[in-house]
């Protein structure tokens, strides 16, 4: 029962490592192609929502795993137009 418990601790944390990579993949892409704050449909109105997570996620304690790619998003987002408009 405790192998079941660890193997299923792994594969969430790396479901959720690999989404935030995704993410993380997503934003570079769409920065690298000139995506400014007026054409922001990457994100859109997810923005704020999107940024107000990553810092909540920045006060828990993470696996280093996650850390890392947060560590990654969060230095792509000061260029993220947050903005509803």
């Amino acid at each position: 029962m405790y192998q079941a418990r660890v193997l299923v601790c792994r594969e969430h944390e790396r479901f959720v490592q690999m989404s935030l990579r995704l993410l993380s993949i997503h934003l570079s892409m769409a920065l690298a192609r000139g995506v400014t704050s007026a054409a922001m449909g990457v994100v859109g109105s997810q923005a704020g929502p999107l940024r107000t997570l990553l810092f909540r996620l920045l006060d828990m304690n993470l696996p280093q795993t996650i850390q890392q790619v947060l560590s990654l998003l969060m230095r792509l987002f000061p260029r993220v137009n947050t903005n509803d408009n």
